[in-house]
């Protein structure tokens, strides 16, 4: 799964202030452009990168132009940057990419002079989902915090709704059309018209070279001792280990190539310790760059086989993820795991291997051949290390699972040699096709993969193909288990997500597939350890805890009582009550960890709490006034399920909150911490409006209070949610 997904957009424009002009104040076409994006799935940096690359089209006269991410940008350099255009979405419930928090984090420093951005400009894009309660409100509070800090905005804030149909290009598109005129840049965007010249269509310079080169001295075509013994495969034989770092290695080189092509001036960079430090793994002897190759020890499944979804328990060796003396992982953290083609009897590997070769064909490599990214010029030019043709497609590429942006099927559109190729891809490129690509693309999730076959004369050259494909992303897992009760084992809860599309095409998650198809003993994932939310607000062993969680959210949660009753049992800690509630669709098929709740349940102290912690004196009124009197009340831990399809009407989690309200209610008052996990969809919005209500009901105060009774948990760490 995809921890903490990102809030994509889509196209609900939003004004700051009703009945006013959308420009404040002009620029300079003269004036360099920072573009800063804070991204987490990677739409905000797919924005960001647009709108680099149509300001760089603004002519000869026109600054210069810089991107980058906002933990690479030296954020006290901000007051120097006469044009700012900020892109960031909205993760889980209303936080700020990872990306971004440090920049946040120095924005809100209380020592920061009101006049501090005099002299900046600035426009601010975000991407949310309108479903969530706090939509966009990343963008929100840094085009308000923006505005504090005395600088001027271009135009108004621009918002991008995940819930319009095609998706946030809606929203960005006439955004931009005003963010160029208050730029007083004519850019002149290959999208903009639909006839457009094919000698447009790909206006930009490509920004990366790949040449072919010769072997490295030493290394034939297969250097391995034990020749492959497929002979329609020239891949050497070797173990997992050096597959890994092969492709990662590849991968690594097009990411040089494309820093140097980036040229950013040394001034605006962070130093690479500040960078490494804000990484939610930057402690960890493994990561995204070196991956550990984790052996693959358990493999069953938690459902039955008639159920709607396949979730399957997966453990990983904890030797395997852990550097020599590094900590275990805590409660809530995550496991990520990148799906680099490891298996060769994988039916997805082979799609892969098969649409490389397809890829490399097209560009008129060879499968066998040796390449260098160049990347940068002047002083500032990158000319990488060999790799193997193979190995950096990929490493780096997602050719079966991800779909592309629009601006691949414009570069696309300059490289298909029959006419009515050509023709349709400079549509789906242009404004006015926008809603063809969304039926094309998007609704149906197609991969470069099927991109090729249905556009068999497109010869893109490998550099553009690099430059504008997906890029191969690790997906994280919550860990279910905790280090202390399960020392040796990582334990994954993993739902093998499969659906269908509109037109009734199958689809398959390309990790989720892989890990639950992985061969107990003899598998391997390339993974690592990450921070999670968590581990943020841990709770004390004293407080009372409320878990709501669905499907396989049942990880972090499961991660948390484990690390809890395994310190009772075995640390002498002194525990306060657990409160489960746990919803699947079918008690028969969809249970999971099914005994081990009932174990947990039936036992003295793991759920119910240590007996002296069962009771508290109601001191505090919800509303926060003084109290009128001493009630002691008696908090019932437990376990709780819901099913929701087992009968006549619907019985989901927040239903069985509200049916223990009371009990709920205590345990609040008693100063429970609150984590709820699993789907971003509509769950963690209907437990929300069911805790208010149970505040509004037990605690006797209006709705508004109740809001801001649960608002103040939330700022207080005690109400926690971990959505994808």
């Amino acid at each position: 799964r995809r921890r903490a997904r990102s809030q994509p957009s889509g196209s609900r424009t939003t004004t700051t202030r009703a009945r006013r002009s959308w420009v404040v104040t002009m620029a300079s076409a003269a004036d360099p452009l920072l573009v800063l994006y804070g991204s987490e799935t990677g739409n905000a940096r797919d924005v960001a990168e647009r709108i680099a690359r149509e300001a760089a089209r603004g002519g000869d006269d026109a600054g210069p132009v810089h991107c980058l991410s906002l933990d690479r940008f030296e954020v006290t350099q901000l007051p120097t940057a006469p044009l700012v255009v900020c892109v960031c979405s909205t993760t889980g419930q209303g936080d700020p990419p990872a990306n971004m928090r440090d920049f946040w984090r120095f924005l809100l420093r209380k020592s920061l002079p009101a006049d501090s951005l005099n002299a900046v400009r600035f426009a601010v894009f975000g991407l949310g989902d309108s479903h969530y309660q706090k939509y966009n409100v990343a963008a929100k509070r840094l085009h308000r915090r923006l505005l504090a800090l005395g600088a001027r905005e271009l135009l108004d804030l621009g918002l991008g709704d995940d819930q319009h149909p095609t998706g946030y290009e809606a929203t960005l598109d006439p955004w931009l059309e005003r963010l160029w005129r208050a730029l007083g840049r004519t850019v002149g965007p290959a999208t903009s018209a639909h006839h457009q010249s094919e000698s447009r269509a790909c206006a930009d310079p490509c920004r990366v070279v790949v040449r072919v080169v010769e072997a490295p001295e030493g290394v034939g075509l297969n250097p391995n001792p034990n020749p492959n013994p497929n002979p329609n495969d020239d891949r050497p034989v070797c173990d997992v280990e050096a597959r890994v770092r092969e492709l990662c290695d590849a991968a690594r080189e097009l990411d040089r190539a494309l820093e140097a092509a980036a040229a950013i001036p040394p001034r605006l960079l962070r130093s690479s310790s500040e960078t490494a430090s804000s990484s939610s793994s930057s402690a960890r002897a493994f990561t995204e760059r070196r991956p550990a190759v984790a052996t693959v020890l358990v493999n069953a499944p938690l459902t039955a086989p008639d159920a709607d979804a396949e979730v399957r328990h997966v453990e990983i060796a904890a030797a395997d993820v852990l550097g020599d003396g590094e900590p275990p992982h805590r409660p809530g953290d995550c496991l990520a795991v990148s799906p680099l083609p490891l298996d060769d009897d994988d039916d997805r590997a082979g799609e892969t291997r098969a649409a490389t070769i397809e890829v490399l064909r097209r560009a008129g490599i060879a499968p066998d051949a040796w390449v260098v990214c160049e990347g940068g010029e002047g002083s500032h030019v990158y000319v990488g290390t060999p790799v193997r043709a193979t190995a950096l497609v990929e490493g780096a590429l997602d050719l079966n699972s991800a779909s592309p942006r629009r601006y691949f099927f414009e570069a696309a559109s300059a490289f298909a040699t029959h006419p009515r190729e050509a023709e349709r891809l400079r549509r789906f490129a242009s404004k006015d096709g926008r809603d063809e690509l969304w039926y094309y693309n998007e609704r149906e999730r197609r991969c470069v993969r099927e991109f090729l076959d249905d556009f068999p004369s497109v010869r893109m050259p490998l550099g553009w193909m690099l430059t504008t494909a997906p890029r191969l992303r690790p997906r994280l897992f919550s860990i279910a288990s905790s280090a202390s009760a399960t020392p040796d084992a990582v334990h994954l809860t993993v739902t093998a997500v499969r659906w269908r599309t509109h037109y009734g095409r199958a689809r398959r998650g390309l990790c989720s597939n892989a890990i639950a198809r992985a061969a107990p003993g003899t598998s391997k994932l390339a993974c690592w350890l990450v921070n999670g939310a968590i581990r943020d607000a841990p709770p004390r062993d004293d407080a009372p805890l409320v878990l709501v969680c669905t499907g396989s959210g049942v990880a972090p949660l499961r991660s948390l009582v484990q690390d809890r009753v395994h310190r009772a049992r075995h640390a002498g800690a002194r525990i306060a009550p657990t409160l489960v509630f746990f919803g699947c669709r079918r008690e028969a098929g969809d249970f999971l960890y099914r005994e081990e709740w009932e174990a947990l349940a039936a036992d003295p102290v793991a759920l119910v709490g240590h007996p002296e912690l069962r009771t508290f004196a109601n001191d505090e009124k919800s509303d926060g006034s003084p109290p009128s009197g001493f009630e002691v009340c008696s908090l019932e831990g437990g376990f709780v399920p819901a099913f929701s399809r087992d009968g006549d009407a619907k019985d989901y989690v927040q239903h069985r909150i509200a049916s223990h309200a009371m009990r709920v209610w205590r345990m609040l008052c008693a100063g429970a911490t609150v984590y709820v996990a699993g789907s971003a969809a509509k769950m963690p919005q209907d437990v929300r409006e069911t805790m208010e209500k149970v505040v509004e009901a037990c605690g006797k105060v209006s709705i508004d209070d109740a809001r801001a009774y649960v608002r103040g948990m939330e700022n207080r760490g005690r109400y926690v949610v971990e959505a994808w």
